[in-house]
């Protein structure tokens, strides 16, 4: 009984998300494809597809975000399905795989992200007067974490939780605390718990 109410579940909220997808396949945004996969890789799910963008759009307000930030003309249908509240997208460009894991009270404010990149909630990536950070490949930023300035944090890169980072930080480091102090520095990747 519980199998078919979550059918229902889905087939019902999918009716909602139906323009959404014609203007996906209308767009030809590869790149979206690429996050919903990645996506579906951090749930644990190794399926894809417009299943996968279904589930995402019905279950993940962060995803519906990244979808409208990727393809802005679907934002007119967010009265259907709004994305998530205090979650502010305004980096100008951001590559494939953008994993928003509880994107409340997140702002994305960097001057670029690379590709396969996580941010978690309540983190703040903004600019000075210096400029705004430029993020490479493979970074995760815990929860809490402030990244501000005209900075570049280079490839598999950790940021852990409730970091505040002004400097640049080489690639392949885990960084921690209030006042930024390097641990370790290696060729782990900071994702391979994926």
């Amino acid at each position: 009984m519980k199998k078919i109410l979550v059918l229902f579940y889905y087939v019902l909220n999918s009716i909602r998300f139906i323009p959404h997808i014609v203007v996906l396949y209308l767009s030809k945004n590869t790149i979206l494809w690429d996050d919903a996969k990645f996506w579906m890789k951090c749930f644990g799910k190794e399926w894809g597809g417009v299943l996968s963008i279904f589930k995402l759009l019905i279950d993940h307000r962060e995803f519906r975000s990244l979808f409208y930030y990727r393809i802005r003309i679907a934002k007119l249908f967010s009265f259907l399905a709004p994305g998530q509240t205090n979650l502010y997208i305004c980096t100008p460009n951001i590559g494939k795989g953008l994993f928003i894991h509880h994107g409340f009270s997140t702002v994305i404010s960097a001057k670029s992200i690379g590709e396969y990149c996580w941010i978690n909630q309540q983190v703040t990536i903004g600019h000075t007067v210096q400029g705004s950070p430029v993020i490479g490949n493979n970074v995760l930023i815990a929860a809490g974490a402030i990244v501000v300035g005209g900075i570049t944090v280079e490839d598999n890169v950790t940021i852990g939780a409730g970091t505040t980072v002004n400097k640049s930080i080489p690639a392949n480091s885990l960084v921690v605390g209030a006042k930024p102090r390097i641990l370790e520095n290696n060729n782990r990747h900071p994702m391979d718990c994926l």
